[in-house]
């Protein structure tokens, strides 16, 4: 089992998610422990979604996957972005 995490920005667009368009890294990948950085846009969306894969072996086959909805209200700098209680808890890990 891989402990490598995949996050990807989007944004909903009707009943379907958009990876975010140019100046945005469409994806991040870390293993272990450490800080995913992603580009966010200048003028982002009202609505965002980071989209999170765990153990995956191909493009459809992963062992977790959140989709964190998340809500830019002004221009930032640093973003920490934790997914909601009940999809995980800080510490706990995915097997």
């Amino acid at each position: 089992m891989s402990s490598s995490f995949k996050c990807s920005l989007g944004r909903r667009s009707g009943n379907f998610f958009d990876i975010l368009p140019f100046g945005v890294a469409p994806e991040s990948f870390i293993v272990g422990y450490g800080i995913i950085p992603l580009k966010i846009p200048s003028s982002p969306a009202t609505h965002c979604t980071l989209h999170t894969t765990v153990g995956c072996v191909g493009n459809d086959e992963c062992t977790a996957k959140s989709h964190s909805v998340i809500r830019l209200l002004g221009p930032v700098r640093d973003v920490i972005v934790r997914p909601a209680r009940h999809h995980y808890r800080p510490g706990e890990t995915s097997e």
